[in-house]
């Protein structure tokens, strides 16, 4: 140990148990104080942000991510090891993202793993998007293009184990069917030649503005695979299924087979039909009304084509 007494006080036998805590700045005040004493940092206390699968909080100029441990996890963790990798290779390539402060592990009740970025200013696409004009939207587009190519260009780590793609999720069982079937058979012919990086998550809280500034958060969910793993999230959630900024990314793909892609990652996606759900939700669509894949192309070419 490397305290007298550990500081953090919650019991996490399981995945469960994380999912009840992960977002208490209360439970992780203590904790984080600590840590922040260790990296000689400032410690102004916690606010909540939006978590995802880790505890994630804003604190002063610094945001801090403790890592699920792995006494929650039914696999093996990395303890935060491939983001701060892409972290520092992002910005090397020149992608603006929350600079690494630091990076460790305290043994306290439990090893917890922490990344401490700085905190970016700005607005969250999803809240500006609607306010941009035609210049501001064809810079976003392009500064996005321009990122996800930088994104695929950076080389595999030695010594960390990339992320495989998830399981398939059981959330198809809400869908009908004939599509759950579908998907089964597309994830089968998935091309798997010239796998990149691949950010995974870039949804509208996770693109952030401010003046010409655009910035990256959340490398948390990068994934080592097919390049248009990218697709389904970046327009759907991202972009918001914006006709101009869709009708914008997609001239600029210039990708002939786009949507024969899109369905792919679609099937392959860890938020596939978090993603559908989120396309029927904008679309006025009812789950039950996707039979087949050509009933999402044909929503999606209602949006933007």
């Amino acid at each position: 140990m490397e305290k007298d007494r550990p500081v953090f006080r919650k019991e996490l036998n399981s995945f469960d148990d994380w999912g009840r805590v992960f977002h208490d700045a209360g439970a992780f005040t203590k904790l984080c104080e600590y840590i922040f004493d260790r990296e000689g940092l400032p410690f102004n206390g916690l606010q909540e942000l939006e978590p995802g699968t880790n505890a994630v909080f804003h604190s002063g100029a610094y945001v801090i991510k403790i890592f699920v441990p792995q006494e929650c996890c039914d696999h093996e963790t990395d303890g935060g090891a491939l983001e701060t990798y892409m972290l520092r290779s992002a910005e090397k390539s020149g992608i603006n993202v929350a600079p690494v402060i630091a990076q460790g592990t305290v043994l306290d009740r439990y090893p917890f793993s922490y990344l401490i970025t700085g905190f970016v200013e700005g607005q969250m696409l999803r809240d500006c998007r609607n306010c941009m004009d035609a210049n501001d939207k064809g810079k976003l587009v392009r500064t996005l293009y321009r990122y996800m190519m930088l994104l695929r260009g950076i080389r595999v780590p030695k010594g960390i184990k990339l992320p495989v793609l998830p399981h398939v999720s059981s959330k198809w069982a809400l869908f009908p069917e004939s599509l759950s079937r579908e998907m089964t058979e597309v994830r089968g012919q998935v091309c798997w030649k010239d796998p990149c990086f691949v950010h995974g998550d870039l949804t509208g809280e996770n693109i952030m503005i401010r003046g010409e500034e655009i910035t990256l958060l959340d490398l948390g969910d990068v994934h080592y695979g097919p390049w248009f793993y990218e697709l389904p999230s970046l327009f759907i959630e991202g972009l918001g299924c914006d006709r101009e900024l869709c009708t914008m990314m997609k001239e600029l793909m210039g990708d002939s087979a786009f949507y024969t892609d899109m369905i792919q990652a679609i099937a392959i996606h860890e938020f596939g039909p978090e993603l559908l759900d989120s396309l029927c939700s904008r679309t006025g669509t009812k789950v039950t009304e996707l039979a087949d894949a050509d009933k999402i192309v044909s929503l999606m070419k209602g949006c933007w084509n």
